[in-house]
């Protein structure tokens, strides 16, 4: 496993009271590239953790509230959100469409859903020996 593809599963504590989050979000580590507005120059960025609705992350630039982004999510690809928040570590992106999380955490190159062997069709089946011809 490469420094872009770690992930931890734990998932990251729900905050309470006011502007507590309504969605669960999962701490990873993994790796992305961001483009600031209209700029085709990626950033890289460290993505801290993750929910349907957006994410947290770590950037190698400075980025300003309200700014239009979009980041590139591997196994996904681009997703457009703003930034939400932003501090001189971290910042957030609100997507603007939710996104299905297991999707990114998925391992590159892994099938959809695969059957197990027991359950997979069989084309041709005759007993060792036996010539069917």
């Amino acid at each position: 496993m490469s420094f872009h593809d770690k992930i931890e599963t734990e998932p990251a504590p729900v905050q309470e009271g006011e502007g507590a989050r309504k969605v669960d979000r999962d701490s990873l580590f993994m790796a992305g590239q961001l483009y600031l507005e209209d700029s085709t120059k990626p950033i890289d960025v460290r993505i801290r953790n993750l929910s349907a609705g957006g994410l947290m992350a770590e950037p190698n630039a400075s980025v300003v509230n309200g700014q239009n982004v979009r980041i590139e999510l591997r196994t996904l690809g681009l997703v457009s959100g703003r930034v939400a928040w932003a501090n001189d570590r971290q910042f957030g992106i609100a997507f603007d469409t939710p996104i299905d999380p297991k999707i990114v955490r998925r391992p590159i190159g892994a099938a959809e859903v695969e059957k197990p062997y027991t359950l997979r069709k069989v084309e041709h089946y005759a007993r060792p020996g036996v010539n069917t011809r």
